[in-house]
């Protein structure tokens, strides 16, 4: 059975053109770095080895709310996460969003939901 989830990863403050190459890729690295290790995600969904089958991660970046002029821009990663188990597996928002949090020099804000239907590929 597959359990999907929306992690969506939003600046509180606007950035420049100039900074958001860089500021993607904090955010793309934060979340990828956090679902990549085993021992996280078990934390997160609060399994053991041996329940979860797989579990892969797609993030992409893009500009959100920009001004009116367009130079300043939030800044918002959605990342889809696809955790691949013989039940539903619950992702734990608040471990998540602090984990995230930790691993930014910069304020966001963490959302997370699920994904309906989502068929295994």
């Amino acid at each position: 059975m597959r359990t999907s989830y929306w992690v969506i990863v939003t600046t509180d403050k606007l950035f420049n053109k100039e900074d958001y190459y860089q500021t993607a890729e904090q955010l793309i690295e934060a979340i990828a770095d956090i679902l990549a290790h085993s021992g996280t995600v078990y934390q997160l969904t609060h399994t053991t080895p041996g329940q979860l089958q797989d579990c892969k991660t797609e993030v992409h970046v893009s500009r959100y709310g920009s001004t009116e002029d367009g130079s300043m821009c939030k800044i918002c990663a959605r990342g889809l996460v696809d955790i691949d188990a013989d039940f539903e597996v619950k992702l734990d928002k608040t471990k998540l969003s602090n984990l995230i949090r930790s691993k930014l020099p910069f304020a966001v804000k963490v959302q997370k939901q699920a994904v309906k239907d989502r068929e295994e590929s």
